[in-house]
């Protein structure tokens, strides 16, 4: 889907272009990455899959709550939970349909698959993911109703059943306002989880759920880590794990530059996501992870945002260094909200635009006009459109020199004054 908005005086883009360095990259940037991401490469699926470093340190997991029976309803007839049919699967696990029959509730419930269920590293991250998602206790945010064990010793928690779609399913069929409202309910959820000391590190449309009944939520929580005490998610530091998907991957990911990675790291993705409302696409290219993980390193972003205000929002979310981003989520929104805010007064000023490259093919006096009190009317709406005013001011001049090439140096005089 490619979806573009009129300009504003946004912030400039900090570096994020096609050919995309702000800043003087690693001297051996192929080696780094190699060097970081190697393993996780050899297995990984592809560029817009989920990668994850060794097993490393994980956060302390919670005690299991109290053994639960959940049953086959093929098989047997009674226990907590009767499994329906699985409804999603993941790097860690699968999602059921379930019925709590204590409340005659339908749920979700994610167990581990039993190939894993023998690393103490996963094991350790499904019950810290559980733990942290439950903490973080927001709209956005998924609620988690149950944790426990089953027959077999599998763990599994319970969630709200919402019924839905991910986001990159229905983004093309959405415009751009109910993409951007979306948008902005993820940075809900992001900026909360800021709040509580939590980052996501995995930010893309298909971690997003968009409800038949308009909910958002954001999904997988299991690769978030901690910047700051006092939560259940692993502390960032030297021996947490990378992680993140190499088609949206900020640089200093990429690079395995822990110290680097935080708060601006999540805003970077956040950017990623308006990068793929305005293009269609992701924005690093490559065709396989290593392809990826190479362009992210670079903050190479090609196709590049366009040169409009959305494209300089994105831009600037995604420049090359953590401190040439927006200071925090609520930053990034606040642009986001500013252009829907002014986007009439925006809308104006491109029409204009329009209007004064036919006139200047022309020579219409109407069509001049046209595109000087349009930029008035837009200024009228809202005085901080920088577009607006310089158009303004060209427009003048332009129809100046061509009334005055036709002799009628009073409406030059006019549009000069």
């Amino acid at each position: 889907m490619s979806a573009r908005g009129p300009e504003h005086g946004a912030p400039d883009g900090g570096g994020a272009s096609a050919t995309g360095v702000s800043a003087p990259g690693p001297a051996d940037p192929y080696g780094q990455v190699t060097r970081t991401w190697d393993a996780a490469i050899a297995g990984a699926s592809g560029p817009r899959a989920t990668l994850r470093q060794g097993a490393g340190a994980v956060a302390t997991p919670p005690q299991t709550a109290a053994h639960r029976r959940v049953v086959d309803p093929l098989l047997v007839t009674d226990g907590d939970y009767r499994l329906g049919p699985v409804i999603g699967e993941g790097g860690m696990g699968t999602v059921s349909r379930a019925l709590q029959r204590a409340l005659g509730r339908q749920v979700a419930l994610k167990r581990l698959r039993p190939e894993q269920a023998g690393d103490p590293s996963l094991r350790a991250r499904f019950l810290a993911e559980a733990a942290l998602t439950a903490d973080l206790a927001h709209p956005q945010v998924i609620p988690v109703h149950d944790l426990g064990t089953d027959a077999d010793g599998m763990p599994f928690y319970t969630m709200k059943l919402v019924s839905g779609r991910p986001w990159d399913e229905v983004m093309h069929l959405l415009d751009l306002e109910q993409n951007l409202r979306i948008l902005l309910k993820v940075c809900d959820a992001v900026g909360h989880a800021h709040s509580k000391g939590v980052l996501h590190r995995d930010l893309k449309p298909d971690n997003i759920m968009v409800g038949d009944f308009g909910e958002v939520l954001v999904l997988d929580w299991g690769l978030a880590a901690a910047f700051a005490p006092g939560t259940r998610a692993p502390r960032l530091g030297p021996d947490t794990p990378l992680a993140g998907t190499p088609a949206y991957m900020p640089p200093e990911c990429a690079l395995g530059e822990t110290q680097a990675i935080g708060p601006a790291s999540d805003v970077y993705l956040l950017g990623a996501l308006l990068h793929v409302l305005l293009t269609g696409q992701p924005p690093h290219p490559g065709g396989d992870a290593n392809a990826c993980l190479l362009a992210a390193a670079g903050n190479i972003i090609d196709p590049p945002p366009p040169p409009d205000a959305l494209g300089r929002i994105a831009a600037h979310a995604m420049a090359t260094r953590p401190e040439d981003r927006h200071g925090d989520v609520q930053a990034f929104q606040q642009d986001l909200r500013g252009w829907r805010e002014h986007r009439d007064s925006l809308a104006l000023a491109r029409e204009a635009r329009l209007a004064l490259a036919r006139a200047m093919q022309s020579g219409s006096h109407q069509l001049y006009s046209d595109c000087v009190h349009g930029c008035e009317e837009a200024l009228r709406r809202w005085e901080g459109n920088h577009e607006a005013r310089t158009l303004l001011a060209t427009a003048r001049r332009t129809w100046a020199l061509a009334a005055a090439a036709r002799g009628d140096f009073a409406l030059a005089e006019s549009q000069l004054d």
